[in-house]
């Protein structure tokens, strides 16, 4: 019942924002410029997003073995598939949490979240990198005191002693040796990765190239649309708009998103064209691939 309400409470927003959008640009406007989209550009970003799903189940896979979990290529490919519906209809990128339900007869739930929030954390740090970058040649002094912030966190989390914090036996006594364990667990790829260098090299390659292919077909959404912009500027930018759509109040980022992108491309086109480049974001990078997945949600059967 609760997820239920958070669902149409999440779908009452998504409306409104786009409601307040559409007050100030026009529906007919946006449609046109999507009709007049350029449709090789559009196959392109086909074509990365099967490459990326690909090499994302991957480096999943690659996570796993880390721990001591050898889940073949297949199925790690059908649950991030299958997993991709519940991305679009949950808040925050949680729709991933589903994996861990699908194993759950075959590895403990916390580790499973644990893989998966490892995963999250290579995409915020390469994210943030390509931003910095960007913000070298596009500064926003505001924004990129908030990126350092931000990576100085990160970088924290990942070279904390986990060691030592999670083993301490005042710690143990104070929430309990099981809370403790799922604790554990939770960090358990992390403090991994740091130990094992040659996994955590094939993870930083596998996320950057991943998240490089990621910026290159964003770029060929504002190309399709007839939209003329230095590739350092997306580089720099549409990292800030994935991270506001973290915020967990509409259905996979959408409204917030593209208002965001409305406002930090705003130099470069207009109104209309950078609406409709975040409706295709929200198509091909969601909804598309959510489509597909429901057919993968047959073949999962762990």
């Amino acid at each position: 019942m609760k997820n239920k309400i958070r669902t149409i409470i999440l779908i009452g927003i998504t409306v409104i924002i786009f409601y307040i959008l559409f007050r100030k640009i026009s529906f007919i406007s946006v449609i046109d410029v999507l009709l007049k989209a350029k449709w090789h550009f559009l196959l392109g970003i086909v074509l990365f997003e099967v490459l990326i799903t690909l090499l994302k189940s991957r480096r999943w896979q690659i996570i796993l073995e880390s721990i001591g979990y050898n889940l073949p290529f297949k199925n790690c490919l059908y649950l991030t598939l299958a997993a991709f519906p519940f991305l679009t209809i949950m808040p925050s990128q949680s729709g991933d949490i589903v994996k861990s339900i699908f194993l759950k007869d075959k590895i403990p739930v916390s580790k499973t979240v644990g893989t998966i929030l490892t995963e999250k954390f290579f995409d915020l740090l390469i994210l943030i990198m390509f931003t910095f970058i960007g913000l070298l040649f596009f500064p926003r002094k505001g924004i990129l005191i908030i990126i350092v912030a931000m990576s100085t966190t990160l970088l924290f989390i990942f070279f904390i002693p986990h060691r030592t914090i999670i083993r301490k036996k005042l710690l143990g006594r104070l929430i309990g040796k099981k809370i403790l364990s799922k604790i554990s667990n939770l960090f358990l790829s992390l403090k991994v990765l740091l130990d094992k260098k040659n996994f955590l090299l094939k993870i930083i390659n596998y996320s950057l190239v991943s998240w490089l292919m990621n910026l290159i077909e964003i770029s060929f959404l504002f190309y399709a649309l007839n939209i003329k912009i230095p590739f350092i500027f997306v580089l720099g930018n549409i990292p800030i708009a994935i991270f506001v759509s973290f915020i967990p109040v509409t259905l996979g980022g959408m409204g917030i998103r593209d208002a965001a992108i409305i406002y930090l491309f705003s130099d470069y086109a207009s109104n209309a064209q950078l609406m409709g480049v975040g409706l295709l974001f929200s198509f091909f990078r969601y909804w598309l691939i959510s489509i597909a997945g429901l057919f993968f949600l047959k073949k999962v059967d762990y």
